[in-house]
Order: structure tokens, then sequence, then C-alpha cells
């Protein structure tokens, strides 16, 4: 019973994880059964991208306003100058990655294209590996290992039974 004799931070980070799998393995199927009824990833990005700034302007505001970042009581003022960075930072980190995913989401299946899509948290875990030097534990290497092939299998299989036809190209 040693697996779940984890930290408490450790079993937040799971919950956090396994919820944001869950999200975007709801998310895609939805989304791709638009854009097989004529909505296109760019359409749909705008939208998105509009619904996220009115949602999240007044957050902004509110931090410039009141010169609190989050639940902290650190004094932090948001300039133009910062704000024009965030914006030019979302544009290209959550825009071009999405419009990357979702015009691979039109190309390949709704079913695929979720699981492929749910292993983020598996990248997210790389990058703190490798960026922030993070320590897994045996049972995690192997469970990031079983991800990886297993995402590897799903992207490779339509190359090697029908060449590029098909869903390949959104799969890679």
């Amino acid at each position: 019973m040693q697996y779940f004799n984890v930290s408490k931070n450790r079993k937040i980070a799971y919950l956090a994880m396994l919820g944001n799998t869950i999200l975007w393995g709801i998310a895609l199927p939805i989304v791709k059964k638009g854009f097989d009824n004529g909505l296109t990833p760019m359409n749909f990005l705008f939208w998105r991208y509009v619904v996220a700034v009115v949602t999240s302007l007044p957050i902004v505001i509110w931090i410039g306003v009141s010169g609190k970042v989050g639940m902290l009581d650190k004094k932090k003022t948001i300039t133009a100058e910062i704000l024009l960075k965030i914006i030019g930072l979302e544009l290209i980190g959550t825009v071009i990655s999405l419009l990357l995913l979702y015009e691979g989401l039109a190309r390949t299946g709704a079913i695929e294209g979720s699981l492929i899509a749910i292993t983020y948290p598996v990248l997210v875990a790389l990058g703190g590996i490798w960026f922030f030097k993070e320590r897994e534990e045996k049972r995690e290497w192997i469970g990031l290992s079983v991800a990886i092939l297993g995402t590897f299998i799903l992207v490779v299989n339509p190359l090697l039974k029908t060449g590029f036809a098909g869903t390949t190209s959104g799969n890679l």
C-alpha cells in the first residue's frame, strides 16, 4: 500500500492533472462535432479568445486596482507594458498552440484527438523534470513511460497502415 502514501501536495497535483485530463477529454469530442458541422478552427479560437478576454479582464483590472496577486498580500503593479506582454504571451502560448491542436483535430478522429491531447499532463510532468529538476518516483516513471509509448503507438499506427492518407496528418 505504499502507492497511497504520498504527500498532500502530490495528491492535490494528481487530482488537478486528473481534472484537467477529464475536461480535455470531454472538450475535444464536442469541438470535433462543431468542426463536423461547419465550424473552423480559426472561428472557434477567435470566439474562445473573445470569451477569455471578457472573463479575465475584470480580474486583471481588479489586480491592477488592488495591487493584490491572487491570495497574496504582495503589491504588484500592472503597467501597460506588462499587460501588453501578457496579451502577447496569451496569443502565442494559447492561440498558436490551440490552433495546431484544433487544425490537427479537424484532420483526425475525435477519439484519437482526445487520447493524444490527454497526454498534456505527461508533457507537463516531463517539463517539470527537465526545466525544474523535479524528481519522480519509480511508479511515476513507469506511468510516464506507458503513457508516452501508448501515445507514440496511437500517433504512428495510421502511418503504418495507410501512409499519410487518413488521420496521420491530424495525429502528427
